[in-house]
């Protein structure tokens, strides 16, 4: 199955904050990836560019994103976003039920249809839901980078508020 860029990008705050991400397939920019920082903990991340199967490259792992949903979905602000793997979609809480399916972050902009708003890894550190052990990525060393504040649009959809 072929995989598209998800997302569409806001900056928070003074910059982003990235770490380097050692890809176990090949990775698209703009795709929602999982982070296992512990045995039990993952946490979400976008990828800022390609990233080739084993290669080592930036992941966002703070800002707002529009994630792509299914178009049934709703979610209001507040509410605790998944990541289907399978369906490479956001997800409600109550759906997350696949091994793969991870806690991405909270919805920062309330509303239905075919994308929502999400803060990265933002919420009580108990959403962050027991990882599955044979998830296909994995984390090498962290590092900050910061840049402009100034919005930036990552996918081949432009973005508006």
């Amino acid at each position: 199955m072929a995989r598209e860029a998800y997302i569409k990008k806001k900056v928070v705050g003074d910059g982003e904050a990235t770490m380097d991400f050692t890809a176990a397939a090949a990775t698209v920019a703009g795709e929602v990836v999982k982070v296992n920082i512990s045995s039990t903990q993952a946490i979400a991340g976008v990828a800022q560019q390609a990233i080739a199967d084993t290669a080592t490259g930036p992941i966002d792992v703070t800002n707002i994103y529009s994630l792509k949903t299914r178009s049934s979905t709703s979610f209001a602000i507040g509410a605790q976003v998944y990541w289907d793997h399978e369906a490479n979609s956001a997800i409600a809480a109550a759906d997350a039920n696949g091994a793969d399916d991870f806690f991405c972050g909270t919805c920062v902009r309330a509303g239905a249809g075919n994308w929502v708003w999400v803060r990265l890894n933002f919420g009580p550190s108990e959403w962050v839901r027991e990882s599955s052990s044979s998830s296909s990525s994995s984390s090498s060393s962290s590092s900050s980078s910061s840049s402009s504040s100034s919005s930036s649009s990552s996918s081949s959809s432009s973005s508006s508020t």
